[in-house]
């Protein structure tokens, strides 16, 4: 995943998302974060300053979980708590189909709070594609693959314990806690790293 983590050789891209969508518009999460997002709504400066890294869009990772088979790992934090959620099998859908989230084979130390969101379509707060009374994204503040809400919502709203706004993994911390550092890393399924034989 990277340098750090599962024998990662830093050949992979991270995906460091969580809070940087926050209230976030549909081609902002279709194209990515630069320093504006392209419906015109200016990106969160302390958003970008946590991330470190440009964001990915969704269109980016559609190209790239369509050129070849996807592990996805999601790392939290939380004072001196680590956990991890590794998934063997990542991919998303076209922007035809919602950017439909697919996801196997959990396992890790965080609870699988994500399996939950697999076959949900990404919504943000402009545009739902789920036809629910009411808008997850507008409700839980964030563009998320929402599915009547949610287990985990990392891109909620950065420091919020009010109403599960923040940014959530419900089998780790619960709805009420904030998670304050998350990351989400995608390599090659068939990557091994060197103290694999790879």
């Amino acid at each position: 995943m990277d340098r750090q983590t599962s024998g990662g050789t830093g050949r992979t891209m991270p995906m460091v998302l969580g809070t940087s969508l926050e209230n976030s518009g549909w081609v902002s999460a279709s194209q990515g974060l630069g320093s504006y997002g392209g419906d015109g709504d200016p990106v969160d400066t302390r958003t970008l300053m946590r991330a470190c890294l440009p964001l990915p869009g969704n269109e980016a990772l559609y190209s790239l979980t369509q050129a070849g088979d996807y592990s996805m790992r999601v790392d939290l934090r939380a004072g001196d708590e680590a956990v991890f959620a590794q998934y063997d099998s990542f991919r998303i859908d076209s922007a035809a189909e919602y950017y439909r989230l697919h996801l196997e084979g959990y396992h890790g130390t965080a609870g699988d709070s994500m399996s939950y969101h697999s076959g949900s379509v990404f919504s943000a707060r402009d545009r739902d594609p789920n036809n629910l009374l009411i808008s997850c994204a507008v409700s839980y503040r964030g563009a998320w693959w929402y599915r009547n809400c949610h287990y985990a919502n990392l891109n909620g709203l950065y420091g919020s314990t009010v109403d599960h706004q923040g940014v959530s993994w419900y089998y780790w911390k619960g709805f009420e806690f904030s998670v304050p550092f998350t990351e989400m890393k995608l390599r090659p399924r068939n990557f091994r790293s060197p103290a694999e034989g790879g």
